[in-house]
């Protein structure tokens, strides 16, 4: 028996027949199978490296992937060889051939940091084993603009109700163009006390503007007090529900607090039901503290899913977060620097329908 761990590219394997295995081997319908999300995924990417997934070949044939996004990370404002990685499968008949640890040593011996999301209970003693830390339950707040719909598809109590009309301050805000000098200026001042992916303009062109299924709103707010801060969302209606999921936050931190007013203030004039937003960063979630809403992993009078097609309530309803990195220090680990969002990893991937 012959295994050949590597990258797509390396092992000169075709987009269409890693498609192809996504289509074959994963339990539900995934947008991984469509080559025209795959390519813009894994191949588009704004540093041109062509596929980089990881494969495992037994005898020429591929019997295990990992998605992945080589995508640069900043860890103490230092530029590290970073990668998102991105729904791992191996072929049931293939399973217990060791696949997992290879792979994962391939990917060690490759990159110096390396996130994941969504973790399954059978890949999570992998990881572990392999030197990843955990994190169960990833930071998520909702901010409820319409409690008579938010109650038909959550639990939540009539102390959602009366919490949501408590009033915190407005926050001015001036409502700016995404110019490349902005936000590279913004992502270069985020990243020297921050850590996280890159998101210059490239990056956040690539994501966002350039997204083949979503159409994201991407604004740069600015408050004459203060700096300025790029703030990220998109809309979706699912049944009678309006939800805004907020993606992307951050800049100058106190702007950030008058994004948020912006979100309110603007799901509110779209008729939006529920705003919601993922973060690790605890300076990034004060702010949503501060500004009262309901965070999911503490609040329990309320929970709203986190899986929409079709509408899923799970416990917890966020999600969990794998991380490693060659540097021999905790710092990475630190909750108060580390940046990661629902945009990270892959997390706001379309269903089949959406393509």
């Amino acid at each position: 028996m012959s295994i050949e761990i590597g990258s797509a590219s390396e092992l000169n394997v075709d987009m269409a027949s890693v498609a192809f295995f996504y289509q074959s081997n994963w339990t539900r319908r995934i947008a991984l199978s469509n080559e025209k999300f795959y390519e813009w995924q894994f191949s588009n990417t704004p540093n041109k490296l062509g596929d980089q997934c990881c494969l495992a070949l037994k005898s020429g044939e591929i019997v295990a992937v990992m998605g992945l996004t080589e995508r640069p990370f900043f860890l103490k404002g230092e530029e590290k060889k970073g990668v998102e990685l991105t729904t791992w499968i191996v072929k049931e008949s293939s399973r217990n051939l060791g696949l997992g640890p290879k792979m994962l040593d391939y990917l060690k011996s490759k990159y110096n940091v390396m996130f994941g999301m969504g973790i399954s209970e059978q890949a999570l003693p992998v990881y572990l084993r392999m030197g990843f830390k955990y994190l169960k339950s990833i930071p998520r707040f909702v901010k409820v603009l319409n409690h008579d719909v938010v109650k038909k598809f959550g639990h939540s109590t009539p102390l959602v109700n009366k919490l949501s009309k408590i009033k915190v301050k407005n926050e001015k805000y001036t409502i700016f163009d995404a110019s490349k000098e902005v936000v590279d200026d913004i992502f270069n001042d985020f990243s020297i006390s921050n850590n996280l992916f890159l998101r210059n303009y490239d990056w956040i062109k690539w994501r966002y503007i350039e997204h083949p299924s979503f159409s994201y709103n991407v604004k740069i707010i600015g408050n004459e007090k203060h700096g300025k801060c790029i703030v990220i969302y998109r809309i979706d209606i699912i049944e009678e529900l309006k939800i805004m999921h907020c993606v992307d936050l951050f800049g100058d931190k106190k702007t950030c607090l008058s994004a948020i007013s912006f979100l309110e203030d603007e799901g509110a004039s779209l008729g939006v039901d529920v705003i919601d937003f993922y973060s690790t960063n605890s300076g990034v979630n004060s702010l949503f503290i501060y500004k009262n809403w309901l965070s999911v992993l503490d609040c329990d009078f309320f929970d709203f899913p986190h899986l929409f097609h079709p509408i899923e309530l799970r416990t917890p309803s966020t999600t969990s977060l794998i991380m490693w990195s060659n540097d021999d220090s905790p710092y990475l680990y630190e909750m108060g620097n580390l940046y990661i969002t629902k945009q990270d990893c892959d997390f706001d991937r379309p269903v089949m329908e959406n393509l």
